[in-house]
């Protein structure tokens, strides 16, 4: 099991009056939760009160305390968030610069469109965001995702070997937007992509 998050797009708030309205305190409260949840994933008691810099954009008082999670999970799951490369407007770097604190990242174009997928140039526009340096640890996945089969592939197979010279690692096969259940459940039985299609 992979533990995946991301603050999401403000169209997904949208429809709620319960939600962070802004992408700093939904960053802010990402970071409560993945605290909480890395202290959890131990399975040892937790005792944990909001830090006081993310106290200013949420509120002060946050606490949690249990005895602890149990079964603790093994192996323990990593973690993957999400940043987004956006097209044409400022660079946010704080996703990326979280993401390099964690075991994988998984960039994404803004806006999304699925003919549209991220370039091999802007995933490893995404490494540099996330490791200045461009050096990318041993075991960090970095993920890409696109559609290489059906009418509306947007990658041919053979450019997956320029993904992985930038650093991917996982190739997601996305299911295109208003597939029908059978197209979607044909992308599955035929399997990951591979060079021999």
């Amino acid at each position: 099991m992979v533990a995946g998050f991301g603050l999401g797009e403000d169209t997904d708030y949208r429809i709620s009056t319960d939600e962070l309205d802004t992408a700093k305190a939904r960053a802010a409260a990402l970071e409560d939760g993945l605290e909480l949840l890395q202290q959890l994933f131990t399975g040892e008691p937790v005792s944990w009160i909001r830090p006081a810099a993310r106290s200013e954009t949420l509120g002060h008082g946050a606490r949690f305390s249990t005895k602890g999670f149990k079964p603790t999970p093994v192996p323990v799951p990593p973690i993957w968030l999400a940043g987004t490369i956006r097209r044409g407007t400022r660079q946010p770097t704080a996703p990326f610069r979280r993401a390099a604190r964690y075991q994988g990242l998984f960039p994404t174009p803004h806006p999304w469109d699925e003919a549209a997928p991220l370039t091999p140039s802007e995933v490893a526009h995404a490494v540099e965001l996330t490791f200045p340096d461009r050096v990318i640890p041993e075991g960090f996945e970095l993920v890409a995702c696109g559609l290489t089969r059906g009418p509306r592939a947007s990658v041919s197979v053979e450019q997956l070997a320029t993904y992985a010279e930038v650093g991917v690692t996982t190739w997601l096969e996305a299911m295109p937007e208003h597939a029908t259940l059978d197209e979607m459940l044909g992308l599955i039985a035929s399997g990951p992509p591979t060079l021999a299609d």
